[in-house]
């Protein structure tokens, strides 16, 4: 059987640790509601660049200028242009 495709269980999402039990409670650190807040905030400020002024007209780097980020720290939290449309207007 491929690990890959095989469907998850309740039972293999249930920590199994003393430290995997705390960090179950815990909920998300506070780097991951970091990372998160700042992907949502990418994603606002892309929709409404790619509703004002179009898909095609935008690039990354004004993306960028608008969240106040370099070029490549938007890369590094979405591959492309396309994974932002995507990410962004089909959730």
């Amino acid at each position: 059987m491929d690990l890959r495709t095989q469907e998850m269980t309740e039972l293999d999402i249930v920590p199994t640790t003393c430290y995997e039990a705390r960090m179950w409670e815990k909920g998300p650190s506070r780097k991951e509601r970091q990372a998160r807040k700042t992907r949502r905030r990418i994603l606002s400020v892309a929709a409404k660049l790619f509703a004002r002024h179009g898909y095609h007209r935008m690039t990354v780097s004004d993306i960028a200028r608008g969240v106040r980020m370099t070029t490549g720290a938007v890369f590094d939290r979405f591959h492309s242009k396309e994974a932002l449309l995507d990410t962004g207007v089909f959730r």
